[in-house]
């Protein structure tokens, strides 16, 4: 699958927080966190695979990567090769190995932090800011990692895998393209979220620069003393802090005022 969507990140990442011990440390440290997606809450994310068919390149592919993993073989001795070319029981055979073992590629060495394109959903706020009372970071896009962020695409049907990318992505230490549509790819029921998502060493942590961190949000229902521990934390950094404020009429959050103590 080719991925376009580096060359299109928002110039702005937000991400939603709950306030205690772990994220006060990571602002303090200026580290955003790459968790597992095995561990995520959604059992579809990472996407289940659903794999495509096996056309006849495809399975030429397939067949040059048993011959390599398997040199020693005599071909005209295997009952699904034809002089020495895969047959229809090669197809057969691949098709049930491969969509055997294509749930544990959900298992990647990669990880994962999410962020989104706006600040201002109230749905987000309940569930990832502790019911208004976290806060929300705003991410200058232009800085490592942010600027490697990928776009997460929302679809009704599990993604289609190419069974030949599996294979490739199976031998690479890198985000391979089916790889990327298992991490990139949500039920649409998602959508409200306007995703996007960075790649990194699982279970591991990334240190950013000090002015990438242009903003952070503060919950129409945080505590006052939750707002001058934050504040105090950032004292002498570039980062502006702002008051997210409830609209008087409409279920939304109107544009947050400047935090001044």
């Amino acid at each position: 699958m080719e991925n376009n969507s580096i060359q299109n990140v928002p110039p702005k990442l937000y991400k939603y927080q709950k306030f205690n011990l772990q994220t006060l440390e990571n602002l303090q440290a200026r580290k955003t966190w790459f968790s597992d997606p095995e561990n995520f809450n959604d059992p579809y994310d990472p996407a289940p695979p659903y794999p495509s068919e096996l056309n006849d390149n495809d399975l030429q592919k397939i067949f040059e990567f048993f011959k390599k993993a398997n040199p020693s073989i005599d071909l005209d001795k295997v009952w699904f090769f034809s002089d020495e070319k895969p047959n229809e029981n090669f197809r057969k055979i691949t098709l049930e190995v491969l969509q055997k073992h294509l749930p544990e590629y959900r298992a990647t060495m990669f990880g994962i932090s999410c962020f989104s394109a706006i600040k201002d959903d109230i749905l987000m706020w309940a569930h990832y800011a502790d019911g208004h009372r976290g806060f929300c970071l705003e991410f200058d896009a232009q800085y490592a990692p942010f600027c490697k962020a990928h776009k997460v695409v929302y679809s009704p049907t599990y993604p289609l895998i190419n069974l030949t990318e599996f294979l490739e992505g199976k031998q690479s230490s890198t985000v391979s393209p089916a790889l990327e549509k298992l991490l990139l790819t949500k039920s649409e029921h998602w959508k409200y979220e306007q995703e996007w998502r960075i790649f990194f060493d699982k279970n591991s942590e990334f240190v950013f620069d000090a002015p990438a961190l242009t903003g952070i949000y503060f919950g129409i229902a945080m505590p006052q003393i939750h707002k001058e521990i934050i504040t105090q934390i950032l004292a002498n950094s570039p980062t502006l802090c702002y008051e997210m404020r409830p609209s008087i009429a409409e279920f939304r959050l109107d544009e947050p005022f400047l935090f001044t103590g």
